[in-house]
């Protein structure tokens, strides 16, 4: 099980950073922002992270079975149940965290499409009146804005409220 959780937190780890790495891109190369490449990165960001999730609530389930069986075997001393019941409690939060921190970023990771549509406005006007350095540093501005929220704690930002849906919430 403890591979299980380990697994998960690496998949969401991989996920998030291969979107911060492409959205970094983007700030230094105005050619990426809705290039093809991104779009797909974003999908497939999108898609890696709805995995995770649904990984998470698959294993918050099994904890839930775990902490029930522990809890009527009577082979388990009670020092042993409750060592083992604080294991099992310790990785039911770290998935639910994960869990959380998944929704959040998927909710925020929906707005780049509209960012990137903003993004381009930015640089493009920035661009014809300010030159391409200034351009450059607008569009970095906005982007590192914009890639702060991938990794924010759930409901760090209002337009990404802290959700707990009721598989998640298996921590009673």
């Amino acid at each position: 099980m403890r591979m299980r959780v380990e697994s998960m937190e690496t998949r969401y780890a991989n996920a998030v950073s291969e979107l911060v790495g492409t959205f970094e891109r983007m700030a230094t190369d105005p050619n990426l922002v809705s290039s093809k490449e991104v779009v797909k990165a974003i999908d497939l960001g999108d898609r890696a992270l709805k995995n995770t999730k649904a990984a998470c609530a698959s294993i918050l389930k099994t904890l839930d079975a775990k902490t029930k069986s522990i809890e009527a075997e009577h082979s388990f001393t009670e020092d042993q149940k409750a060592e083992l019941l604080a294991a099992v409690e310790s990785m039911t939060v770290k998935v639910a965290e994960v869990s959380m921190q998944c929704a959040a970023t998927i909710e925020h990771l929906g707005g780049a499409y509209k960012a990137m549509g903003k993004w381009r406005t930015i640089h493009k006007t920035y661009l014809d009146l300010d030159g391409e350095a200034k351009a450059k540093e607008q569009l970095k501005a906005s982007v590192d804005e914009f890639v702060k929220g991938l990794t924010a704690e759930p409901g760090a930002f209002d337009a990404v409220p802290a959700k707990v849906s009721k598989q998640d919430s298996n921590l009673e």
